[in-house]
């Protein structure tokens, strides 16, 4: 006998990409699976699409609620489910149809935690499962240079260790909250198995995605994630040299990213509150530590130079010369 699948689905006003994300996984080879679409208090036709869907599939599962986000949502999927495995796809993505079996047959061949395919065709040259406490650098920078650790998506986990741990989305975060819940689960996970294959496929189009939005002053969120991701490294032995450039590089790119939005035309702050913001940035102590690790070849030298010596005038000047 298979073992059971959770599909969860959150939705959210996606009536346009709908239909083709639900047939994608309705048409899935691997047949063993129930789909939970949670309708967060969709105002155009998604929660209409999610019932008929449900009418034609008896696999299918809709819950209507009001709308508190994508967490709650993943959240009631996870305490709505009763799968061995849970499988998380976005509503406005689709999966290619062998996604699922290849996971599960993945995952349980290798008797893995957690099973995690691509986003891109890569050049990887072999898929690979490793034990999380003798893993080599190599494998687990290329998880983390390619954002394989972040996201729910491409990933199939094991229900019971989500359940019995009390893992959830945290609801409190706009931002990184799927991050927080991987390395909630990755503290539980000894063998983790990757597939050098892309099945999954984001639809970009879709203008009203949290992705593609401006997040405003999110540096103190960022380093949160930062400080949870480097914590779940020491306590496994995982931060080696290259990992911990890796981070340097990812605190420095946070930062500039941060820096640039006082240059945005749209930047809604006046002056004192550009200057308080980039303060707050260059007087960061993970900024100072990361700057003696990082590769920052890529940035232009009065960048960095103003980063070391946390000149936040020359900054704040620059937003107004140009």
């Amino acid at each position: 006998m298979c073992s059971l699948v959770s599909v969860i689905v959150p939705v959210y006003n996606v009536e346009k990409y709908l239909e083709k994300c639900i047939s994608s996984i309705r048409t899935q080879t691997y047949r063993d699976i129930e789909i939970l679409l949670i309708d967060d208090g969709s105002s155009d036709r998604s929660g209409e699409i999610c019932d008929r869907q449900a009418a034609e599939d008896a696999r299918i599962q809709v819950v209507h609620i009001s709308n508190h986000g994508v967490s709650h949502a993943r959240n009631l999927g996870i305490q709505r489910s009763s799968g061995k495995y849970l499988f998380f796809v976005d509503s406005d993505d689709y999966i290619d149809n062998g996604m699922i079996a290849d996971h599960v047959n993945t995952m349980e061949k290798d008797c893995a935690d957690l099973c995690i395919s691509d986003f891109l065709e890569t050049n990887v040259p072999d898929c690979f499962c490793i034990k999380l406490s003798q893993s080599n650098e190599f494998e687990l920078l290329y998880l983390l240079q390619n954002n394989l650790l972040f996201g729910p998506m491409v990933k199939l986990y094991r229900r019971d260790l989500v359940c019995n741990n009390g893992i959830l989305f945290p609801e409190d975060v706009s931002y990184g909250e799927d991050l927080l819940f991987n390395i909630g689960y990755l503290r539980y996970v000894e063998r983790l198995c990757y597939i050098n294959r892309c099945y999954y496929h984001y639809v970009t189009k879709n203008t009203e995605s949290l992705s593609r939005k401006v997040r405003w002053n999110a540096f103190e969120n960022d380093m949160m994630l930062h400080c949870e991701l480097k914590n779940w490294l020491l306590q496994n032995n995982l931060l080696g040299k290259e990992v911990q450039k890796y981070l340097a590089d990812r605190v420095v790119g946070t930062a500039n990213d941060a820096i640039a939005l006082i240059y945005r035309r749209d930047c809604h702050w006046n002056r004192l509150e550009r200057w308080r913001y980039i303060r707050k940035i260059l007087h960061n102590d993970l900024l100072a530590e990361s700057l003696q690790f990082a590769d920052t070849t890529a940035y232009a030298p009065w960048i960095i130079w103003g980063m070391r010596k946390r000149n936040s005038l020359l900054f704040w000047l620059r937003a107004y010369k140009r």
